[in-house]
C-alpha cells in the first residue's frame, strides 16, 4: 500500500504546480484517474482495513431482522440498514457493500471538486492527505451520508431548501448526525461584518464553557445518550483546532478579495466558523470531530479560492507549497494511520 501512496503523491504533486494555469482537458483526464483509483482503494480493501468496516460486516453476517436493527439504533438510519439488507439478499457478499459505498461517496465529492474548485488537482491532494478520504475507510454509514450532504450544496446555492431538505432527509436516514448540519442553509449568508464577526467570537468562546452540555442534548436527542462520554486531553483535537483557527484568520485578512472573486465563497467562511467552533469542543469530546468533517469538508474548495486570490505567481506557488508541507505534516503525524487503515490489503490478498 505504501508504494501505492508515494506513487499517487508524485503524480499529484507533479501537476499541483501545473494546476495555476488552467488546463480543463488535463484536469479532466487526472480527476477521473484521480477518482477510480480513490474508489478501487476505498471498495477493493479487505475488511480489516478501518474500525468500523468490522462493525458492519458483524451486523450483516448476524442475519438480525430489521426490526432487531432498529430497537438497536433507535430506528435511527434505517435506509443504511435496508440497503445492507438488500445487497446480501441480491449478492450475498459484503465486498458489494464496500464497493457501492466508495463508488457513490467518492464520486459524489468528487464531483463536487470537479464542479466548484478552482484549481481540482489541489483539491484532491487536500482530500487524499487531510484525513477526508481517510475516514471514508472507517466510517462507512456516515462517510456515505456526508457525501449526500456534499451533494445538497448545489441547492444551497441556488437557495432551494425544499431540495436541499430532502436531500439532507436522505442523508439522516443513512446517519443521524447529518441533522447537524441544518443549521448550513441559513447561516451560509450571513454576511461577514463586525456584527457577525463578534457573534461567532462569541459563540466559539461559549463552546468552550457550554459546549459540553450542548453535546449532552444532543446525544440525547438523536444518539439516545450513546455518545456522552468522559476523555482525556486531546492532542490531536487541539492540533486540528489551530489549524481551522490559521486558515480562519487568512480568510478573514483576505475575505473581500474571496467575495469580490466568487460570491459563493460567503457560504464557506460561514461554514468554516461553524467548524472551528465545532472543532472546539473536541477539547473535551474527540468525536465531534466526525461532527465537523461535515463542514470541514468545503476546505477542499476553500483553500484553493484562498490560493487563486492571491495576485502574483510566485505568492501562489509560495503558498501552496507551504500548504502541501504542512499537509504532508499532518499526514505522517495524524492521518497515516488513522482509523487501522496500515498495513493495508485488497480483499483479494491472501
Amino acid at each position: 500500500m505504501e508504494v501505492f501512496v508515494i506513487v499517487y503523491f508524485f503524480i499529484i504533486l507533479s501537476i499541483i504546480f501545473f494546476s495555476i494555469k488552467k488546463n480543463k482537458l488535463l484536469y479532466g483526464y487526472i480527476a477521473i484517474v484521480t477518482t477510480l483509483y480513490l474508489i478501487m482503494l476505498s471498495g477493493f480493501r479487505d475488511i480489516s482495513i478501518g474500525i468500523d468496516t468490522m462493525s458492519y460486516y458483524t451486523y450483516y453476517n448476524r442475519d438480525l431482522s430489521i426490526e432487531d436493527l432498529g430497537e438497536y439504533y433507535g430506528y435511527q438510519g434505517m435506509l443504511f440498514w435496508l440497503f445492507m439488507s438488500f445487497i446480501k439478499e441480491v449478492f450475498n457478499d459484503y465486498q458489494v457493500v464496500l464497493i457501492i459505498v466508495a463508488i457513490v461517496s467518492v464520486g459524489l465529492i468528487s464531483r463536487f471538486i470537479w464542479k466548484y474548485s478552482r484549481y481540482p488537482m489541489i483539491s484532491f491532494f487536500i482530500y487524499s492527505i487531510g484525513g477526508f478520504f481517510a475516514i471514508g475507510l472507517s466510517l462507512v454509514r456516515q462517510y456515505l451520508a456526508l457525501s449526500i450532504i456534499v451533494y445538497s450544496f448545489d441547492y444551497i446555492v441556488k437557495r432551494d431548501f425544499i431540495k436541499f431538505f430532502i436531500t439532507l432527509i436522505i442523508a439522516f436516514c443513512i446517519h443521524p448526525s447529518s441533522v447537524l448540519f441544518l443549521p448550513a442553509y441559513f447561516i451560509s449568508r450571513i454576511k461577514v461584518n463586525k456584527k457577525s464577526i463578534v457573534i461567532y467570537l462569541l459563540l466559539l468562546s461559549c463552546s468552550f464553557f457550554i459546549g459540553r452540555i450542548v453535546i449532552d442534548i444532543m446525544s440525547n436527542l438523536f444518539f439516545g445518550g450513546l455518545y456522552i462520554i468522559e476523555i482525556d486531553d486531546d492532542a490531536g483535537g487541539k492540533f486540528t483546532f489551530v489549524a481551522y483557527c490559521i486558515i480562519l484568520l487568512i480568510t478573514l485578512f483576505r475575505y473581500k478579495i474571496l467575495l469580490k472573486n466568487n460570491k459563493n465563497n460567503l457560504i464557506l467562511i460561514n461554514f468554516l466558523w461553524v467548524l472551528t467552533i465545532i472543532q472546539s469542543t473536541a477539547f473535551i469530546f474527540p468525536i465531534a470531530s466526525r461532527v465537523g468533517y461535515m463542514y470541514g469538508i468545503f476546505i477542499l474548495i476553500l483553500l484553493p479560492e484562498i490560493i487563486y486570490s492571491l495576485n502574483r505567481i510566485y505568492s501562489k506557488i509560495l503558498f501552496t507549497t507551504i500548504m502541501i508541507i504542512m499537509l504532508l505534516f499532518v499526514y505522517f503525524y495524524k492521518f497515516y494511520n488513522l482509523n487501522d487503515i496500515y498495513p493495508y490489503k485488497f480483499f483479494f490478498n491472501f
